[in-house]
Order: structure tokens, then sequence, then C-alpha cells
């Protein structure tokens, strides 16, 4: 994930940022002219790469909309600097895309479905996913391919760059004494989980009054026999809604913060081995068994050194990014036709 998310904010940082104070692409040719305004103009183009105004128009059109998602607009004295950073994004992605063999795009697809699974939080379901990428201006597919898109971009640019460079244990260890925030761990704890849904999944809405008894009821059934000693992984596996739980026996790591506050209060409130009442979230009905307390502390070097190497290689490839993109648009001799 880090990998993934890492070489993503490349691509969007530099000469593909989508800051307000940006300027043009560089290394491309402007030469505008009048186009036919119902027509899909083109924008920008060069040798394997063109851009259309509807893919701009795409563009804009989701980057408003994950601002409006954080309450934020874009200023009407931004909008030409924004437009015409999107146009730079799609020309690198076009270009990187160009240089990628079938054998990396085939990889970057298993890697961003990879991603995809790990963007939605811990225990929401398909319907809250849904909803808050609409909140975003995306559905899920636009998700994937979007994520698909990145994933290949960031292997060419691995390939092309990685290669470049060299990070040693050192330089890691280095790092690591002298960012010692950034290796605490909160406290934790470790619990295993049946949920009973209040969420219908052929409306996407939730449940009556009336279907909610119902659930409880069911819940109250297995909540009793979770009591009386019956094997909990085994009533996970019979009665838990929670899909994304269910394989590895409803169980979750957490610190505090990430979970619904009435399931995290219950869960920091027990003993191992102990078997909450009830837990009801917006989610449903919640039976939690308590299976360990992970203590504070300080991740050791050891744990985190091959995550470190693969974070500092990247800073490097980000400072070798911007001229290695430049030089692909002046191979390519992109031109902007038009002001987007």
């Amino acid at each position: 994930m880090r990998r993934i998310l890492g070489l993503s904010l490349l691509l969007l940082s530099g000469t593909v940022a989508l800051s307000a104070d940006a300027g043009a692409s560089p290394g491309a040719t402007r030469s505008l002219s009048l186009t036919n305004l119902f027509a899909d103009k083109i924008v920008a183009r060069g040798a394997g790469v063109e851009v259309k105004q509807s893919q701009v128009d795409d563009a804009f059109t989701a980057y408003k909309a994950s601002l409006a998602a954080r309450r934020q607009t874009v200023p009407e004295s931004q909008r030409s600097s924004v437009l015409s950073n999107l146009v730079d994004r799609l020309i690198v992605e076009q270009l990187l895309t160009n240089q990628a063999t079938d054998a990396e795009k085939k990889e970057a697809k298993e890697r961003a479905e990879r991603l995809f699974g790990q963007y939605r939080p811990d225990m929401m379901s398909d319907e809250d996913f849904d909803r808050q990428l609409s909140a975003m201006g995306l559905t899920a597919e636009e998700l994937r391919t979007m994520l698909i898109k990145r994933a290949t971009c960031e292997t060419v640019v691995e390939r092309e760059l990685g290669k470049q460079v060299e990070v040693t244990s050192d330089e890691a260890r280095k790092y690591y004494d002298q960012n010692p925030q950034r290796f605490e761990e909160p406290e934790q704890v470790k619990v295993s989980h049946v949920l009973i849904s209040t969420w219908d999944d052929s409306t996407r809405r939730e449940m009556s009054e009336a279907q909610k008894k119902t659930r409880k009821a069911l819940a109250e059934q297995v909540l009793e026999k979770a009591k009386s000693g019956q094997d909990f992984a085994a009533l996970v596996k019979e009665f838990s809604d929670d899909r994304r739980s269910k394989e590895r026996n409803g169980e979750y790591t957490f610190p505090r913060r990430r979970l619904p506050p009435e399931f995290e209060a219950a869960a920091f409130s027990m003993k191992p081995g102990q078997i909450s009442d009830l837990v009801t979230t917006r989610f449903g009905y919640h039976i939690i068994k308590f299976l360990q307390n992970i203590p504070a502390r300080k991740t050791p070097f050891e744990e985190v050194e091959k995550r470190l190497l693969e974070e500092l290689r990247y800073r490097e490839i980000q400072k070798l990014l911007p001229d290695y993109l430049q030089r692909l648009k002046q191979e390519a001799k992109i031109e902007w036709l038009t002001e987007p």
C-alpha cells in the first residue's frame, strides 16, 4: 500500500501537481487556435498522446467533487491553473502508460485491486463505501480505473528511475533515530466479533424498526450461544454479516479512534477471553470477544527497516521524476492546441 500511495503522490507532485500556483506544463509547446466549440476538441497532443476536452471536463468534475467532500471549492482565480495541471496529468498518464509492457500492465492491475480493497475503512459496508465514493463524484469502477492508471504509471517510473537510486541500511537507521515520534505505536486491542447487520442490502437503507427487532432477537440468541461457551470462530462463520472480517474469524486489531465509538468503548474496557453484551452501532448489533491487549511501544528498527528503505528510496525517485517527465514530453513533441 505504502509503495503504491508513495508513487501516486510523486505523480501528483512537481510537474503534475494540482496546486493552485502551479504553472503550465513544462516541455510542452503551446500553439493556441480556435476550434469548433461543439466538437470534442483536442486540447493537447503528441506522439502517442491525445488529450480531449471531455477528458479534462471529467477530471475537473471529479476534482471539484473531491474538494466539495472537504467543503472546499476551486476559486475562480485558480481555475485556469488547475485545468492546466489536469491536462498535464492526463498527458503524463498517457506517456507513462505508453511505456508499460503487457506484463507491467497486468502487475499494475493486480496491485490496484489490492489497494482498492484497502481504501474501504474497517467494517464499512459496500453500501456505505459506495455512498462515500459518490460524495466524491466517483463510482467504485471509476476508482478502480483510476488506481489501475496510477499503478501502471508507478510501475514504469519504478522501472526507469528505481535503478538509479540506492539507499543503505545506515541511512535508514539515521532517519529512524532522527524521527522517533514516527515509530511510536499507540495502545491497541485485538478482538473478534459477530455482526448482526441492520442494513438492508437490497435497498441500501437502514432496516425498519420491525426488522431491527427481529435482528436484535437473533443477536441475543447468538450472544447466548457465545456466553454458553460455544466456539466463537464457528459463530462468526455461521452468523456474522461482516464480510470483511469473516474469513479471519471476525478479528480486528486497532488503536483508539479507528472503529465506531460504541464498539471501541466496549473493546477497550474488556479483559482477555471476556464476551461483551450486545453493542449497538450504526452497522447493527455486535458481540465482541476480547482476545488481547497490545501496549503502546516504539516499533523496533528491525521491524520497519524494509519499509524505511523503500520510503527513502522513493523520496530519491521523487527528486528525479520532474526531469524524467519533462524529457518524455519533449521526446513526444507535446503541443497544446487550445486552452482547456
